[in-house]
């Protein structure tokens, strides 16, 4: 401790030094009595300006700009006593562990003549001592330098390359046990194959080598230690980094907080996104660092981190928005299907996609808050509500359409004339003969794009092939008949059935024509006569030849035997029927005998 006491000189009490900027400042502040000249004059004259600048020290470039004294740092080493030096050298250094002294010691010349001195051994001890888990002891034939070189370095006594990122222990394992087992090193195999071969008797030899044996015996069970100690200190080491890691990423979500993106953050750690794994966010560069986050760092971090939590946000929130509407769209589909159970399909109903791409049912689809919860109650209540409107609206627009298309063959047709059973249309895409109500519910009348590009794109987030009937799928597009024509082949053959059958084909409906159930043969349909071909209306529309080529058929003349020929009629327990009053379904087996009836 420095005591100052006026303009004194100032007196060292104890042996604790002064901070070496203070002392610096009491020799440049105290001033000796000045002698005057002859002239009264002081002796300590400034000499003209000339004569000065010749002799003033030049500052370099790199120095100019910056304020202050040069070389004050010189001066102060220079002008400092020596016990201060060496009592701030052992604070300072003992604060360090062994491979910051090792490094510093090779800084400058000046600096490794303090570290590698006798004087600077207890340095080293202490700072080995106080290493993390302290270190173990010092091994017979390393000093504290060279045992610090030996944990700390890169490079191997032994092999001498330095390509391995971190050999830390392993550079103690392999030189305390290779460099003995299998020697590397040329001028160690040469130092002891000389000191082996100086020796004359065979009785010195045998303890030399009993000796080198020993020696291999506490290196290895030295090694052993150190390898005990390198794993716990890898795994403190890797504790403080995790923990160090967990502080950093806490600061950053709490910084996120503040921006609205924590709650993004957090989904991607939980591991729950299915846009960005956690490993891209955890394993960011900017992230993964093993110090604590700075204002200096998050700026750096903001730019980066931000950008890409807010492309999550949004890409997160239009996905859980499609699920939510694919949900929606699954709810009323499923309720129309219900309600069209109660219903009698033999008048034109619209299809699903006539329902899911209606606007109201797509704007309460699609934008209805989120939060909003719907329930199966709330979704039969909306379409009890507009589907008198949809319906409505569907038949008038679409049996116009059926119109047009039957005009182009009978200009004269009005709508009455739709329901005749000699009213018969095809389809270009399958090539089926269909009656007017099996067109509003025939397959290839779905794949239909919906009117608009919105509701098309909205279409497709609920099922992206909803226009295609592949594969066994039905159809969910708008219905549309730009598949269907007026078949005029098929309805020509129909007046003669229906004329046979002994109905007017100019009132006769396909109902009045089921109710008939007319018995259809192709005479034949062998040269051998062997096999008789019997079929029923709706198969002769479709059976190849009869509509185009004109065969003859005959019908309804077969007397008493029509039961019999009914009852070897094959039949399919595929296919189920269903009754059009109360939707019972049947196999073809339960079917009454009374076919008009369902």
């Amino acid at each position: 401790m420095v005591r100052i006491s006026g303009t004194s000189t100032p007196t060292v009490v104890g042996t604790t030094s002064v901070a070496a900027h203070e002392l610096y400042e009491l020799k440049n502040n105290f001033e000796p009595p000045q002698k005057l000249c002859e002239t009264g004059q002081s002796a300590r004259f400034k000499p003209p300006a000339a004569a000065t600048r010749k002799t003033r020290r030049k500052v370099p470039k790199r120095f100019k700009l910056i304020r202050g004294k040069f070389a004050i740092l010189e001066r102060l080493v220079r002008d400092v006593p020596l016990e201060i030096i060496i009592e701030a050298r052992i604070t300072i250094f003992c604060h360090l562990d062994p491979g910051d002294l090792l490094r510093l010691s090779r800084a400058s010349k000046g600096l490794r003549n303090i570290l590698l001195s006798k004087t600077s051994e207890s340095i080293w001890r202490f700072t080995r001592q106080n290493f993390i888990g302290g270190l173990p002891a010092l091994p017979m034939d390393l000093n504290e330098p060279q045992y610090a070189r030996l944990f700390f370095d890169m490079s191997c006594y032994v092999r001498r390359f330095t390509d391995e990122p971190d050999i830390f222990l392993s550079g103690i394992l392999d030189t305390a046990k290779e460099s003995y087992n299998y020697i590397y090193d040329q001028h160690t195999a040469t130092k002891m194959k000389s000191a082996f071969m100086g020796l004359k008797t065979e009785e010195d030899r045998l303890i030399w080598v009993n000796q080198k044996r020993e020696e291999l015996q506490e290196l290895e069970s030295h090694a052993r230690l150190c390898e005990g100690w390198h794993k716990m200190f890898l795994e403190q080491r890797h504790e403080e980094t995790k923990d160090i890691r967990r502080q950093r990423m806490q600061s950053i979500l709490n910084r996120l907080d503040d921006l609205g993106l924590r709650k993004e953050a957090q989904h991607i750690l939980s591991g729950a996104s299915e846009i960005m794994t956690s490993d891209k966010l955890t394993n960011h560069p900017l992230v993964k660092q093993t110090k604590q986050l700075t204002d200096r760092g998050w700026t750096s971090l903001e730019t980066h981190l931000v950008p890409m939590l807010t492309d999550h946000k949004i890409i997160r929130l239009k996905k859980e928005h499609h699920r939510i509407c694919r949900e929606r769209y699954s709810w009323f589909e499923q309720e129309y299907i219900d309600i069209l159970s109660t219903h009698d399909l033999r008048e034109p109903y619209p299809g699903v996609g006539d329902i899911l791409t209606d606007a109201i049912i797509e704007d309460l689809i699609w934008n209805t808050a989120l939060k909003d919860e719907m329930s199966c109650v709330f979704f039969r209540a909306v379409l009890s509500e507009n589907l008198p409107r949809i319906i409505k609206q569907f038949r008038s627009v679409k049996v116009q359409e059926i119109l047009v298309i039957m005009r182009k063959s009978q200009p004269s047709a009005n709508i009455s004339d739709l329901h005749l059973a000699t009213t018969i249309f095809g389809c270009t895409r399958c090539g089926v003969r269909l009656i007017y109500l099996q067109i509003f519910y025939h397959r290839c009348c779905h794949m239909t794009r919906a009117a608009n590009t919105r509701s098309h794109e909205r279409m497709q987030v609920y099922d992206a092939f909803y226009e295609t009937v592949e594969d066994g799928r039905w159809g969910k597009g708008p219905w549309s008949s730009r598949f269907l024509f007026f078949h005029a082949q098929c309805s020509h053959l129909m007046e003669q059935i229906v004329a046979a059958t002994g109905l007017d084909p100019a009132i006769a409906t396909s109902q009045d024509l089921t109710v008939a159930h007319p018995m259809i043969e192709r005479p034949n349909h062998h040269e051998n006569g062997s096999e008789r071909l019997f079929m029923t209306w709706p198969a002769a529309l479709t059976y190849k030849g009869v509509a185009q080529n004109g065969m003859p058929l005959v019908m309804n003349c077969f007397g008493k035997k029509i039961h019999k020929i009914r009852a070897q009629e094959p039949l399919s327990f595929d296919e189920c029927f269903c009754c059009v009053h109360c939707h019972e379904e049947l196999v073809p087996r339960q079917i009454s005998v009374r076919p008009g009836s369902k």
